[in-house]
């Protein structure tokens, strides 16, 4: 199974190059946004709705074979947003959604906007939800590299509000980080968003669990290549 992939805020397709390699018999193809990673050259888009139509262009050609959908932290959203456009659209389904490090879409808006403060107090406010080291992000022939699409990431996800809950019938994934602070309070509710079950599952670890816990590829390899025998 083909297995579509989103990132985290600020993040590009080479974020899961470790778990590509590991997550044996599935198929990760990590979706890559406008302006960043390889398509840095390329403008950074203004909303969620913006990035969902560009990876739904992205997967178009790959939709005629079974596949399923994974974000990690803005990623989840992202993801559970591209398969309620597949719906809407009359487009094949996944066959499976993976979240991870999130909660469930909110569906009111968040009020303490990151986009209104100054580059210094961002960085302090999104410390403990980027993989890229402060000193990186201040370095100012790196600032188009990492910290404009970071902080774009933010902004999309202050104005982002899921509008329209679609319930999917598919699975949904969900996992989670033991000491994550984004889903520490253990209302992430992602049960709510299927009619088919809902799984989840802790590992040890922070905001960024999914990259660094050597768990998840195995987990993933195993749940995955067991929902493939049956959707084959």
């Amino acid at each position: 199974m083909k297995l579509f992939c989103f990132a985290h805020a600020g993040g590009t397709a080479a974020s899961f190059g470790s778990v590509i390699k590991r997550v044996d018999g599935c198929a990760l193809v990590p979706v890559e946004r406008s302006g960043h990673g390889t398509r840095l050259a390329e403008p950074l888009l203004e909303s969620m709705e913006d990035y969902v139509q560009d990876a739904i262009k992205q997967m178009d050609a790959a939709l005629d074979e079974p596949f399923g959908l994974l974000g990690h932290s803005m990623g989840a959203w992202q993801a559970y947003e591209v398969a309620a456009a597949l719906y809407r659209m009359g487009l094949p389904r996944p066959a499976v959604l993976v979240v991870s490090g999130n909660t469930r879409p909110r569906t009111v808006p968040k009020l303490d906007m990151t986009e209104s403060v100054s580059d210094q107090a961002f960085l302090e406010s999104v410390r403990g939800y980027t993989s890229i080291p402060v000193e990186i992000l201040c370095r100012p022939e790196l600032r188009s590299v990492f910290f404009e699409p970071l902080r774009s990431d933010f902004s999309v996800l202050d104005r982002y509000v899921c509008c329209e809950e679609i319930v999917l019938e598919c699975p949904i994934i969900a996992l989670y980080g033991s000491v994550d602070p984004l889903t520490a309070s253990g209302d992430a509710d992602w049960s709510s968003l299927t009619a088919d079950r809902c799984e989840e599952y802790t590992f040890v670890g922070d905001h960024f669990f999914f990259y660094e816990n050597e768990e998840v590829p195995r987990y993933l390899a195993s749940r995955l290549n067991e929902r493939e025998s049956m959707v084959c």
